[in-house]
């Protein structure tokens, strides 16, 4: 991994740490999910933490793109994009089930380079979350870096 690349990681986990916040706060308080057009579910939760991981990503790598599932267009670009998915499974998210994540990737010119899941690991019998350490195999980690992977097709 380069250089530039331990950097990109150190901050999709540092947006991984900002999304599971958001997204703990939200769950606790009941999440509501109003219907989009296309029939899917959007919890304000959703929006909240794609907001939020916007706004880092704009102060701290402001001539990289972003392409997100519901605020700013899910059209990927050339160069240094990030591809974020606030909430995957929003169906079980807005259901309260703690079996949902946050996607982060960054692919540079169309090559994913680093990608980070932040989800919450439940126990066997259900229990509240563990307190998990990230770990470049995610064995038992919260969210899991995955870099210089192939191209995707």
């Amino acid at each position: 991994m380069t250089r530039r690349h331990e950097h990109d990681l150190a901050l999709a986990q540092e947006l991984a740490d900002k999304a599971d916040q958001i997204t703990l706060a939200h769950l606790a308080a009941g999440p509501a999910a109003p219907v989009k057009p296309d029939r899917s579910l959007v919890t304000e939760a959703d929006l909240a933490t794609e907001r939020a991981l916007a706004a880092i990503l704009a102060a701290r790598r402001p001539t990289d793109a972003l392409a997100a599932e519901e605020l700013h267009g899910d059209r990927v670009v050339a160069g240094r994009c990030w591809v974020v998915d606030p909430i995957d499974h929003t169906n079980n998210f807005a259901r309260g089930l703690p079996y949902f994540g946050t996607l982060i990737v960054l692919l540079v010119e169309g090559r994913p380079v680093v990608a980070v899941s932040a989800h919450l690991p439940w126990g066997a019998g259900g229990g509240p979350p563990a307190a998990a350490a990230r770990t470049p195999t995610g064995a038992a980690s919260r969210s899991r870096p995955w870099t210089d992977s192939p191209t995707l097709t």
